[in-house]
C-alpha cells in the first residue's frame, strides 16, 4: 500500500472533481488499512499475561528453573539493618 504524498494529492485535486472521485477508493483503502493497523497495534499494547498466549517473566523463572537470587556460586550479599 503506497500512501499518496501531498504533491500527488495536489495534482489530483488540480485535475478536478472527476479525478478526485476516481482517486477516492484508493484513499479510502489506505485509510481503512491504517485504521486496521492502529487497531492491531493498540491490541498489542493492551496485552498482558492474563490475555496473551505469552507467559509472564515470573512464570518463566519457575518453569525454566531460573532463580531470582542471582548466579549460583557467587557470594550472597546481605545488608545489616540500621537501627
Amino acid at each position: 500500500m503506497k500512501l499518496l504524498n501531498e504533491r500527488e494529492v495536489g495534482e489530483i485535486y488540480d485535475q478536478g472533481k472527476e479525478a478526485m472521485v476516481e482517486a477516492y477508493p484508493q484513499m479510502q483503502e489506505q485509510i481503512v488499512g491504517l485504521m486496521e493497523r492502529v487497531s492491531r497495534l493498540e491490541a498489542l499494547v493492551h496485552q498482558h499475561s492474563q490475555n496473551s498466549s505469552r507467559p509472564s517473566p515470573k512464570s518463566l523463572r519457575k518453569k525454566r528453573g531460573w532463580r531470582s537470587e542471582g548466579q549460583s556460586g557467587h557470594a550472597r550479599l546481605e545488608f545489616e539493618s540500621i537501627p
